[in-house]
């Protein structure tokens, strides 16, 4: 171990600790979620870090700025909508409403959000 201002800190290059999670929850691939608009993502040459960037289109404060990495499962929460056929026909240009969750929980997400999807449709068809 080696000190540094009175923190303790492992030694550069010992093994990462051990961990609970079977091989099959360590080959999920990570996913970072984040408030804004995705830009690029590049890896470095042996794919162990990875940058991702986003850009907020306008003027916004630190606090409304949120991001989560994780293994999230992308639901397209556009294909809940309910239309009827004349509706159908108004429709100009739909707007895709995407959510993530955790594997396994997708039921959840689909309960938890169904409104969204219906305050979408509303909204497209006042257009």
């Amino acid at each position: 171990m080696v000190q540094q201002n009175g923190e303790t800190f492992p030694p550069q290059g010992d093994p990462a600790p051990s961990s609970d999670f079977s091989q099959e929850e360590l080959d999920l691939e990570m996913v970072v979620v984040c408030a804004g608009e995705f830009i690029k993502e590049t890896s470095t040459k042996n794919s162990t870090t990875k940058t991702v960037t986003f850009i907020v289109p306008q003027m916004v404060g630190s606090h409304q700025i949120a991001f989560a990495v994780g293994p999230f499962s992308k639901m397209n929460l556009s294909d809940l909508r309910e239309y009827e056929e004349d509706d159908l026909n108004n429709i100009r240009a739909a707007v895709d409403i995407f959510g993530y969750c955790l594997p396994g929980r997708d039921p959840e997400l689909r309960n938890s959000s169904l409104f969204m999807s219906k305050v979408s449709s509303l909204l497209e068809l006042q257009k």
